[in-house]
């Protein structure tokens, strides 16, 4: 059930900065809410018309963090978009601490980013928390650089080795800037007095392309559980597909394992005229697959994944297994965040048994 409650800001205690910092909490945090947590909380006091909406939702499960020792605090969380008119949605969590006492109208919101700062608020503006439970599923559409495969890395690497004999080297955030912004690459990589060089452009491409193939094959694999991930999926009646910026020069560690054979529907940057974050690729595979996207998921580890979900009204996976990290990917409003493939299939199918069907799948809205 999709819930929603607001609160007030006000400043607190600042216990919560030492209790976010502590590697327990940071650990479980970034595998319940796929969050490398910001230290401390943002404070919300929920007023009299909000109070009973609040206690409703902190009746509910959420998910569990237990703590390392016993005596230590143990806590729920619930995941959330934090939002304020005029600004983007954030992805957060409320947190709830197991102590007696706890205050019955505070909230203390996680996040990867300082909310604060990110949404622009100060004690006594108003902050809208949404749950987002993932929606009856029937399709899970899957990016592939940095979500199947660990290709980013070889990418880099393959780039380095073209630009080597001038001296040049390709940054880390070169790549990310590129990949989740969708910045040109090479203005990133060359001297500014070479960057109107087309033709150095152009050798450069192809030197990268013609190292392509021997990093391919000796460094580009898998993630972890992907195969039984994929398998899970498909099994409970979820259709899948591929949507990727892309002409599937990564996919080979996928041919090899025959898990392409899984997907439906394959969508590559041949297939568009607009890449992401323009939704065109998701939607052209949606409607191959004949799914709507009020329907559907869209797994992905950039900003530009995320924002092409929104876009074309898929709920958000964001991956932290690639070019994007849980700050960026919660600036950009991801619905939920995950730290690893694993935990996929727990998020999407939820703890309800589904049945297979072409027509519809049921799956469990939780929190």
């Amino acid at each position: 059930m999709n819930r929603s409650v607001a609160g007030v800001v006000r400043t607190g205690l600042g216990q919560a900065a030492a209790f976010t910092t502590l590697p327990w909490v940071q650990q479980q945090v970034r595998r319940t809410l796929g969050m490398d947590t910001y230290p401390g909380t943002l404070n919300l006091v929920v007023g009299r018309e909000e109070i009973a909406e609040w206690g409703a939702l902190s009746l509910q499960p959420g998910l569990p963090m237990a703590p390392e020792r016993p005596g230590e605090c143990a806590a729920r969380c619930y995941p959330v978009l934090a939002c304020v008119p005029g600004r983007a949605p954030v992805t957060a969590g409320i947190l709830v601490p197991e102590v007696p006492g706890y205050a019955p109208d505070q909230i203390e919101v996680l996040a990867a980013v300082p909310l604060r700062q990110l949404l622009r608020v100060a004690d006594g503006d108003m902050v809208m928390l949404r749950t987002v439970p993932v929606p009856a599923l029937r399709a899970a559409l899957f990016d592939v650089d940095g979500t199947l495969v660990n290709s980013i890395a070889g990418y880099r690497l393959a780039a380095q080795r073209a630009v080597e004999p001038y001296g040049w080297s390709v940054s880390q955030g070169a790549v990310s800037a590129a990949m989740n912004f969708g910045e040109p690459f090479w203005d990133l990589v060359v001297p500014p007095e070479s960057r109107g060089d087309l033709e150095l452009i152009a050798k450069l491409r192809r030197d990268t392309l013609a190292h392509w193939p021997a990093i391919l094959a000796d460094s580009v694999l898998l993630y972890p559980e992907t195969g039984a991930m994929l398998a899970t999926l498909k099994a409970a009646g979820v259709r899948l597909g591929i949507c990727t910026a892309s002409h599937g020069e990564s996919f080979l560690p996928l041919e090899q394992s025959g898990l392409l054979d899984l997907f439906d529907q394959v969508v590559t940057a041949k297939d568009v005229t607009h890449r992401k974050p323009d939704p065109e690729g998701l939607l052209l595979c949606l409607d191959r697959m004949g799914v709507a996207a009020a329907e559907s998921a869209y797994i992905g580890d950039t900003v530009a994944d995320v924002r092409a979900s929104h876009a074309a009204g898929l709920y958000a996976v964001g991956m932290l297994t690639g070019a994007g990290d849980s700050a960026l990917l919660s600036a950009a409003g991801a619905h939920r965040l995950l730290a690893d493939l694993r935990y996929l299939p727990e998020l999407l199918l939820g703890s309800r048994q589904m049945t297979p069907s072409r027509d519809s799948v049921e799956i469990s809205a939780g929190l």
